[in-house]
């Protein structure tokens, strides 16, 4: 049996998101949609601090939702509400970030490319840190800076060389990737940084990888991490902070649940004793098992070798399977009273090869078109790299509590796009 989380559950063989049934959203909005559960947020945010607390104090850390998983202002609120910062990767998830009214000094800004107007942005916004990956970046930092006569909290990622075991596309820590700095180079910028009136170093981060569920790999980083900041306290520096990153995964389909309470001993055995403020950055975690992309059957295609189920929702609207291979499991929002199944490779309408959700996939027998279905772990990397490709609409985003469900975003059309076009010639002389 393939996962589904427990804020979804059939009632009378209808799929419902707590209290709601999908087919009375799909009633009254068109197809596809996303569609997120408040109530699994807060649980997995719980979770996360349950496992933390029973080996960390709770005043020596702080939780950043790394929105670049779902950045819809409506459940970054509901997430800052709970406690938690941001850690942005851009000037747009800042802006969203204090709109989500979450406190600046709770936002940490990662990522290999910011733009001078981006660190502008987050040094007048008064950010907790710039997580710095370059030697040009912190230049760069320390220019404007000193322009606008302030001085800017970094940390440097460090870039411990491990391998994590994900997806070569979501792996992060390694050599090989181009995130982050090796150790001799973070010493220097390091040193730099101590002799400059204008940047305020406060000490390291590191990111290893994406969906990992085995905890082994951060054993080896947060070790190396560890051993690094000793090596800046033999230097007479006196970091404050250590940016543990994200990256643990949720289950899709049939793997292991991630080992929360090992994670938090991994932590408490090579980090806590060092004193610092830790900084955690779950983004999957939070938001990947509580969203749905429901869609609509609108085609059920048979040829001599295959029967292929075409879905109105595509690969613009759920990239992971077409980007990373990666399994999204599909349910029929109405169950069939036969028990029969067929085998179906389940498809999109995108003009793609590539536009495939999954492969030999049992369904009942008897789906029809305009039948409703769900794919599941949809609310990580769904909804935040959907687009408008083949000049389709950006799907609408719903989130229930509860009883209660609310459009957080209506779709984004065509005539929307449109607007920002200049599609004529014409002189307007």
């Amino acid at each position: 049996m393939t996962y589904l989380a427990p804020c979804y559950r059939y009632n009378d063989g209808t799929l419902f998101v707590n209290d709601v049934n999908i087919k009375d959203v799909a009633k009254s909005h068109e197809t596809p949609f996303y569609i997120y559960s408040a109530t699994q947020i807060r649980q997995n945010i719980r979770a996360f601090k349950t496992a933390l607390n029973s080996a960390l104090d709770p005043q020596n850390y702080t939780i950043c939702y790394a929105c670049k998983a779902l950045n819809n202002i409506s459940v970054m609120s509901l997430i800052a509400e709970q406690g938690c910062g941001a850690d942005i990767v851009s000037g747009g998830e800042l802006t969203r970030a204090l709109h989500a009214n979450v406190p600046p000094g709770n936002i940490v800004f990662s990522g290999v490319g910011k733009n001078d107007q981006e660190i502008e942005h987050a040094l007048n916004s008064k950010i907790r840190q710039i997580n710095v990956e370059s030697a040009a970046e912190l230049y760069r930092i320390e220019a404007i800076a000193q322009r606008l006569n302030i001085t800017a909290p970094v940390v440097f990622r460090l870039n411990p060389d491990v391998k994590a075991g994900a997806h070569e596309k979501i792996s992060t820590g390694q050599k090989e990737n181009k995130f982050g700095l090796n150790a001799e180079q973070v010493m220097d910028l390091y040193r730099y940084a101590e002799n400059s009136a204008h940047i305020m170093p406060r000490g390291i981060s590191l990111h290893i990888g994406s969906q990992l569920i085995d905890m082994h790999p951060y054993d080896t980083a947060y070790k190396i991490a560890a051993d690094f900041i000793l090596s800046l306290r033999s230097e007479g520096f006196t970091p404050d902070t250590i940016d543990l990153g994200g990256g643990i995964g949720i289950i899709y389909d049939r793997e292991d649940a991630p080992d929360l309470a090992g994670y938090a001993a991994i932590v408490a055995k090579h980090i806590a004793p060092l004193g610092l403020h830790m900084m955690f950055e779950p983004g999957r975690m939070i938001v990947g098992n509580a969203g749905l992309l429901v869609s609509r059957v609108i085609y059920i295609k048979e040829t001599d070798s295959k029967a292929f189920l075409i879905t109105d929702a595509g690969m613009n609207d759920l990239m992971r399977p077409a980007l990373y291979d990666s399994v999204h499991p599909i349910f029929e929002v109405e169950k069939s009273d036969s028990q029969d199944t067929k085998s179906f490779d389940v498809v999109g309408p995108v003009c793609e090869s590539s536009d495939v959700f999954s492969l030999d996939t049992a369904l009942s027998a008897d789906i029809a078109k305009d039948d409703l279905v769900a794919f599941t772990g949809a609310g990580a990397y769904g909804a935040t790299m959907s687009s408008s490709y083949n000049a389709r609409k950006i799907a609408a985003e719903f989130l229930v509590d509860g009883d209660v469900w609310k459009c957080i975003k209506r779709p984004i059309t065509n005539e929307d796009l449109l607007q920002f076009e200049n599609y004529t010639l014409k002189s307007d002389d």
